[in-house]
């Protein structure tokens, strides 16, 4: 299991990367990439404001749920079927359009 409890993040590639290795997920709503963990149902986002004692709680739930092997399997399936590292392509090819037409210019 991977536990964030950022406070600030703009990303969070290691939530992609736990996605992808099958571990479910506590994280805080901050993160960028949270809601693919609410989307994949791979885990528990937690809403602002962070709140220590909900996240002692929350944790200790998911260590004792049985859905923790649904968790780990929704991960991999969302991971099979996403895109989650496309967005460094899809940034050069933009990078890649704007030089071009400089050069154009």
């Amino acid at each position: 299991m991977l536990l964030h409890p950022a406070r600030a993040e703009a990303a969070g590639i290691a939530l992609l990367e736990s996605v992808v290795a099958g571990l479910p997920v506590l994280v805080t709503d901050v993160c960028g990439y949270a809601h693919h963990i609410k989307t994949a149902d791979a885990g528990v986002v937690l809403e602002s404001p962070f709140d220590q004692d909900e996240m002692n709680t929350v944790l200790m739930a998911m260590m004792n749920n049985e859905k923790i092997n649904e968790w780990k399997k929704n991960a991999l399936l969302y991971s099979a079927s996403e895109d989650l590292y496309g967005m460094h392509r899809v940034g050069m090819d933009i990078v890649e359009q704007c030089h071009h037409r400089r050069q154009q210019a």
